[in-house]
């Protein structure tokens, strides 16, 4: 028990890490859409690739955050049911629920894999002023959704343990 404790804390460091890269390529984001708009609308001289990186920077951001975000529970949900219901039903809907996202990000996570190892050995290139290899844009949707699943399987087993316990306090097996 005491390995999964050291390897949950080794992938929370993993979670930060994720946080940290994606908060630098915000604050570039930030400073090349800011250079931009004062080069377009003050020298008349736009940069042409800024549109490009911005779309990739959103992609990165959006994957590399996630597994942090459900960490603490903080994705977007409907909890409309749950607060009607009691613990114990809570605790069933959300190993259901958790248990069903797992298997779809798994499935995200194998595909962009696949397309990732597929991309790169065709070494495609995206049609675009910067012209980058596919694969290395696929990336972070992998790696996101692969951070994504572990912590919903996380997620799955705290609720079941949460379960278990809300049983052995009602008296049932």
């Amino acid at each position: 028990m005491k390995f999964l404790a050291n390897l949950g804390k080794v992938f929370d460091r993993i979670n930060i890490i994720m946080v940290i890269i994606s908060a630098v390529f915000l604050l570039g984001l930030t400073f090349i859409v800011g250079a931009d708009i004062t080069l377009r609308y003050l020298f008349l001289r736009p940069l042409g690739w800024v549109k490009e990186i911005s779309e990739y920077i959103l992609v990165v951001l959006g994957f590399l955050v996630a597994a942090w975000i459900l960490k603490d529970d903080g994705h977007v949900k409907m909890d409309l049911v749950l607060t009607k219901v009691g613990p114990r039903a809570q605790t069933l809907m959300n190993i259901i629920t958790s248990a069903i996202s797992t298997i779809v990000v798994l499935v995200i996570t194998w595909f962009s894999v696949r397309v990732i190892f597929q991309f790169y050995q065709t070494k495609l290139l995206t049609p675009s002023v910067l012209e980058p290899p596919k694969w290395i844009l696929i990336v972070p949707i992998g790696v996101g959704s692969l951070l994504l699943a572990v912590q919903f399987i996380r997620r799955t087993f705290d609720f079941v343990r949460k379960w278990k316990t809300l049983n052995k306090q009602k008296g049932n097996p």
